[in-house]
Order: C-alpha cells, then structure tokens, then sequence
C-alpha cells in the first residue's frame, strides 16, 4: 500500500541520514588525528606539537580552549607550554603550577588517567586555579596525563564554556590523539639524548 510505501521510504532517509552523520564524524575524527600525527611527524619541538594538539582538539570538539602543560624532572610542577583559546583575552602560556596543593594535577600524576570535572566553577579540585577558571569562564574541564615510558611528562586540559560531558567515542579519539603526542614526545626527548 501507500502508506507502507512511504513509511519504508521514510526509514530508508533516515537510515541513509544517519550513516551520513557517522561518515562525517568519521571523516572529522582521521582529520584530528591525521593532522596531529603530521605535526609529531615533522616537529623536534614539543611546544609546537602540543600546540597543533591543542588547536585541533579545540575545534574538533567545538570547544573553547585547550592547555597543555610540560612536568619539570621531578614532576613537582608543570609549566603551560600551550594555550589555545580562539576567544578569550587572558592567556597562561608560560605560567608555572606546583603539583603539590593542586588536586587535579596530583590526580593525573597519581592516576594517569583522564579527569573529568563537568562544573569546575565550583568543584572543590579547582579551588587552587578558581580566579583562571573565572577570568577565562570555564566551566567544565578534561585533563588527560601525556606519559612516556610510564612516567607522567605533562598533560592537556581541554575546556568549555558550557556545562559539557565527554562520550566513550569522544574520550576514545581524545587519547588516541594525547597518545600520539605522547609518543612525539618520547621521540623528540630521545633525539635530544642522543645529541
């Protein structure tokens, strides 16, 4: 009948619709990627590859800044060695954080793995970092630890100025990108060995 006949051809749009939707993101997600490789591949420097990482997460992800941050020998404080951030004033590049005191560095140091804080105005982790936070309306965070050979080398911060949740794909493609930083890291530190 007709009617069956549309309904048919109304799912098959809407199929059609979604495997579109999957292909784009698909196509957005090896964009991000490819682009952060192509840096850890032609830089020696890793302020530049974090900064590509952090510039490509940014709008990959519709957010509002990223940091990224270099640990000293003894990881008992990071240095922002990145930060991006298309709209807002106040920059940290170059602001120096001690680990001890600050909750969400000693986690990635102690855990090594990603931390999420959906409402970092008021989250009692960011008390240490509260006045950035506010000067740069922040309002929900994700840090991820960079490691190379098991030790935390640094991390990235990723930002929104909008109360903002992270899915298992997203989180997936996330440190799939801080793993191939990582990894230029490893290279770059062992290149600076040898010389």
């Amino acid at each position: 009948t007709l009617q069956q006949t549309n309904e048919e051809l109304t799912r098959n749009i809407g199929k059609r619709e979604k495997a579109e939707a999957e292909t784009r993101q698909r196509n957005r997600e090896l964009t991000l990627l490819n682009k952060v490789i192509a840096a850890t591949v032609t830089s020696q420097e890793p302020e530049t590859v974090l900064e590509t990482a952090c510039r490509e997460l940014v709008h990959a992800f519709k957010l509002t800044q990223a940091v990224a941050v270099l640990a000293n020998e003894d990881i008992s404080s990071v240095r922002v060695v990145a930060d991006y951030h298309p709209t807002i004033q106040y920059s940290i590049l170059g602001q120096t954080f001690l680990v001890e005191g600050n909750p969400l560095l000693e986690y990635l140091a102690t855990h090594k793995e990603p931390l999420a804080v959906e409402d970092a105005q008021s989250d009692s982790r960011t008390a240490s970092i509260r006045t950035i936070l506010q000067m740069r309306n922040t309002v929900s965070l994700l840090l991820c630890a960079l490691i190379v050979d098991e030790e935390i080398v640094g991390g990235i911060s990723l930002a929104s100025d909008k109360p903002r949740q992270f899915a298992a794909d997203e989180l997936a493609l996330i440190l799939s990108v801080t793993e191939q930083v990582s990894g230029a890291l490893a290279r770059i530190r062992l290149a600076e060995e040898r010389q």
